[in-house]
């Protein structure tokens, strides 16, 4: 007999993300292999490794932004808790929040590289 497969809740959903960031980081991996290393460039292959790696950081940034909602949440419904454990939780999620920022700022700028590449074809 199977057992149901759950589809639902935070640690599905963190899975998920971490698929997905795998997924899309050995086709980035496997776009710039193609994309003429120790050859002559191919820069149209290199717009889109672009816009797989823009992908992956977004991605980055989203589990980034959800595993510092949940250390939020937890720190909200467990205020008794050790004061040191709750210092180091809400550093914790200072700290995501801020890698987020950063990642989604660089998101931004592949954005920018991407685009470059798509009109200058080089």
């Amino acid at each position: 007999m199977a057992i149901a497969r759950d589809t639902s809740g935070r640690v599905v959903t963190v899975r998920d993300m971490l698929d997905g960031i795998s997924t899309s980081l050995k086709y980035t991996n496997y776009q710039l292999d193609t994309a003429g290393v120790g050859h002559e460039p191919h820069p149209w292959n290199w717009t889109e490794c672009a816009g797989h790696f823009r992908s992956v950081v977004t991605k980055e940034a989203e589990l980034a932004e959800h595993v510092a909602r949940t250390i939020d949440r937890w720190v909200k419904a467990n205020p008794n808790a050790d004061a040191a454990n709750l210092a180091a939780m809400r550093a914790a999620s200072k700290d995501l929040k801020a890698a987020a920022r950063s990642l989604i700022n660089l998101g931004k700028k592949m954005r920018n590289v991407q685009s470059c590449l798509d009109v200058t074809q080089s």
